[in-house]
């Protein structure tokens, strides 16, 4: 947690936090104070903050793919889905009137694949099978 100013707090919510970090979230923001929360694709799917008022997407996620020139899994950024921006879009407002802000162009937006890549489709299937297996 970090303080700008008396008026904003800060929260970061990713996967190695700890969980008593990441639980910070769900605190309400003492008055006059704003809440932000900066967070990654965990955010997307994972939690839900009932709070939230304005959710500011970049239009990107990383995203683990095969990369046959090299013959290696590499993790890199990439345009998320439209169901994605729709589940992003969807986190503002659920308890008040919200509002979500894409920081990228309608015509960026219609190119998007309509659904996220399978992971099948995006590394070896013997590392899938091997995490399965774990």
């Amino acid at each position: 947690m970090r303080s700008i100013s008396s008026r904003l707090l800060i929260l970061p919510v990713h996967s190695r936090l700890s969980y008593s970090e990441q639980r910070r979230i769900f605190d309400r923001a003492p008055a006059g104070t704003r809440k932000v929360i900066v967070a990654t694709d965990v955010a997307e799917t994972g939690i839900t903050v009932d709070d939230v008022e304005y959710v500011v997407d970049t239009g990107a996620h990383r995203e683990e793919r095969f990369d046959a020139e090299k013959g290696v899994s590499c993790v890199d950024v990439h345009w998320a889905s439209s169901a994605s921006i729709r589940q992003r879009r969807g986190r503002a407002g659920r308890v008040r009137p919200g509002q979500a802000f894409h920081l990228f162009t309608r015509s960026r937006q219609e190119a998007l694949l309509p659904y996220p890549l399978p992971e099948v489709h995006r590394v070896p299937l013997e590392k899938t099978v091997l995490d399965c297996k774990v």
